[in-house]
């Protein structure tokens, strides 16, 4: 099977010539970017997904085409993506412009989309990060991606599946590729947005269902020690929805699956009333 991608509304062979060698994003990660889950054909937060791409590159001067919906299911089935699970991938570039600032610049619009495979873990381990990490643009996802994946390599050196970020004021931030949120009785508890950290559209959705099902969505400048040791404690992102973590910097935490259905059935419901599937 011939890999496609979809480069400003046309489709190209995968390995087609694309950019140049003054591309922004190849020369400074000028751009950004999202990361959509398809499963069975069903395109996963959709709208949240373009909106937040619309207001982040709107945030660092960039204007491009507009994405159309028809395009990304055109692109599922041109990359006969309707069976299986998927990720869309989703960039906007920050084109060609020479100038050493952010005036405002064209960008260009490219998707890929690549088989998904599903953690095997039902539970992961989490580190904490040795340094705060302070960043202009925390709370944009930009092609500026390598301190995360930084942060990655370094929880696998360690043992770990994962570490959690921390401000210079030691306040929880959010994990290398996703949030972290923990229950604790009737309280959903999770950092809180104003601080330097990407608020995630599968965290955005968790609250909601949390609210639905009676639990009170609390946001503070939480610190380890907000954290009470008989919480239930998770992280989420787009492509896992939510997982449980069974222990934080060698600490462990009660596992509670009965919780963890429950928001992931919940979410499943939100996904079935709005994403928009290859029919």
């Amino acid at each position: 099977m011939t890999d496609f991608v979809s480069y400003d509304g046309q489709f190209y062979a995968a390995d087609a010539p694309l950019f140049t060698a003054e591309e922004r994003a190849l020369l400074y990660g000028d751009g950004v970017f999202t990361s959509i889950k398809v499963c069975e054909g069903r395109v996963e937060h959709c709208e949240a997904h373009l909106e937040r791409l619309k207001r982040h590159a709107q945030a660092l001067g960039i204007s491009y085409a507009p994405i159309h919906i028809h395009t990304i299911l055109n692109f599922i089935v041109k990359q006969r993506a309707q069976q299986g699970t998927w990720r869309l991938k989703i960039m906007i570039t920050g084109g060609t412009s020479s100038d050493l600032s952010l005036s405002p610049r064209i960008g260009k619009v490219l998707m890929t989309l690549r088989p998904y495979v599903e953690p095997l873990a039902s539970s992961v381990h989490l580190g904490i990060f040795p340094e705060p990490i302070i960043r202009p643009f925390a709370r944009l996802k930009t092609m500026s991606y390598i301190d995360r994946l930084a942060i990655k390599h370094m929880a696998k050196n360690a043992g770990y599946d994962e570490m959690l970020v921390l401000s210079p004021q030691q306040e929880l931030l959010e994990v290398s590729c996703g949030n972290i949120f923990w229950v604790h009785g009737e309280k959903f508890c999770t950092p809180c947005p104003r601080l330097p950290l990407l608020h995630g559209i599968a965290l955005q959705c968790l609250e909601k269902c949390a609210q639905a099902l009676g639990f009170t969505v609390e946001h503070h400048n939480f610190t380890l020690k907000d954290i009470s040791d008989t919480a239930h404690l998770f992280i989420c992102n787009a492509l896992i929805c939510v997982q449980a973590v069974a222990s934080l910097a060698k600490k462990n935490y009660p596992l509670n699956p009965a919780i963890e259905n429950l928001l992931r059935r919940h979410y499943q419901k939100e996904l079935l009333n709005s994403a928009p599937t290859v029919k």
